[in-house]
């Protein structure tokens, strides 16, 4: 019990208001069939944070739980009330929340229980289904909001953090010119908040940054559509659904300011539709990366198997690129961002006149694909293991 003692005292800030609050631990979530463990693990980190800004408790910090669990040879993932109150109890803990998410076909279920340690009972139960797993991580929110008994929040907020078509102020998504067989490109909105950026060691928070919204590609720009937009194939690996690489930082903005021209003409007729083409900066690429998760990977985990799940890298790619969308997706939907081939992002590295890479490629080790990561590479380089992702945004 000395270490939950010690637990206890960390998490007790100097006011006595603060420390009158009952403490809270948030378990992981028990993944069922169909759902990995590292999608469980990120979603409840979202839940611990929907708990924490209900401010009924002093919450005990998930890094520091596992690590008490652990000594103690027990795991962060419980959905049984008795195996709750153990833990709870070696954590200090008052109240507890634990809960489980499965799939059938395409329906997700997430259930959470909220309960008392020195009881036992379970205080509140809430179960949510939601069907694809776009939107996902919004759903678990509005889960953790009812299980906390949090008003609702408002169906425009909703959509926007569902990663809904509908952006800021109603507008809607952007009109994508057709590019023959490589199809549109397809957006996907991310809503306005904050990225809790890390150290690229992982091991120290470096800065929150709160960003706006902004749609961008679900997947890499493929080599189908940069040939419609721009005539020749610069890319070493061929294959029209493969990710257009070999292409410099100037190469990718002449490509945006070409597709830009051709969808403000697809809305000429209103003005206010107008929208900017361009590469994402380097913290939207990571905000949108992230989708919520504080894990290195966008799966929800900081090992090399999350990354397995999510990407290629120089260990399962054989050396080549692959067709973009094959690997899981982040909990917006958004695929390949760790991995296949680096992207170009907008803005320069410090003072350098060269230009952010982000998310590693299909020859990169481990530690280069994770989210905090970054490399940087000369404007006017062409390389091979480099390709890009538009953003787009209103004037």
């Amino acid at each position: 019990m000395a270490l939950a003692v010690a637990l206890g005292a960390c998490c007790l800030p100097g006011s006595a208001a603060a420390a009158a609050k009952p403490t809270c631990a948030v378990m992981n979530l028990k993944p069922l069939e169909g759902v990995s463990e590292g999608m469980a693990m990120m979603l409840s980190e979202r839940i611990f944070g929907e708990v924490g800004k209900s401010g009924r408790y002093q919450m005990i910090e998930r890094t520091q739980a596992e690590r008490v669990l652990k000594e103690n040879q027990m795991a962060m993932v419980c959905a049984d009330t008795t195996r709750a109150i153990e833990a709870g109890k070696l954590l200090a803990a008052e109240f507890i929340v634990i809960g489980s998410v499965g799939r059938l076909g395409e329906m997700y279920t997430v259930n959470t229980r909220l309960v008392s340690v020195e009881s036992g009972a379970v205080v509140d139960m809430v179960t949510t289904d939601h069907e694809g797993q776009e939107g996902l991580l919004f759903v678990v929110v509005i889960n953790a909001r009812q299980l906390m008994k949090l008003p609702p929040i408002p169906v425009s907020e909703m959509e926007q953090a569902a990663g809904s078509a509908r952006g800021p102020k109603g507008r809607a998504l952007p009109s994508m010119p057709s590019m023959k067989n490589g199809g549109k490109i397809e957006l996907v909105w991310v809503a306005d908040g904050d990225l809790v950026s890390e150290s690229e060691d992982h091991r120290s928070m470096r800065r929150v940054i709160p960003m706006q919204g902004f749609w961008i590609g679900k997947y890499e720009v493929t080599q189908d559509q940069w040939v419609t937009l721009m005539g020749e194939n610069p890319s070493r690996f061929k294959g029209g659904q493969n990710p257009a690489e070999g292409v410099s930082w100037e190469q990718a903005k002449e490509f945006c300011g070409k597709l830009e021209t051709l969808v403000n003409t697809l809305s000429a007729t209103n003005q206010e539709m107008r929208m900017r083409v361009r590469l994402p900066s380097d913290t939207e690429w990571e905000y949108a990366c992230r989708a919520g998760a504080a894990t290195k990977f966008n799966t929800g985990g900081n090992d090399e198997k999350d990354l397995l799940a999510a990407g290629w890298y120089e260990k399962n790619s054989g050396g080549t690129t692959h067709p973009v969308g094959a690997k899981q997706p982040n909990a917006l939907g958004l695929c390949d961002m760790h991995g296949n081939v680096a992207e170009w992002c907008e803005n320069r590295m410090g003072t350098s006149s060269h230009r952010v890479v982000k998310g590693g490629s299909f020859n990169s080790e481990v530690e280069e694909c994770v989210t905090s990561a970054r490399d940087d590479l000369r404007p006017g380089r062409r390389d091979k293991k480099v390709g890009f992702r538009v953003v787009v945004s209103p004037f």
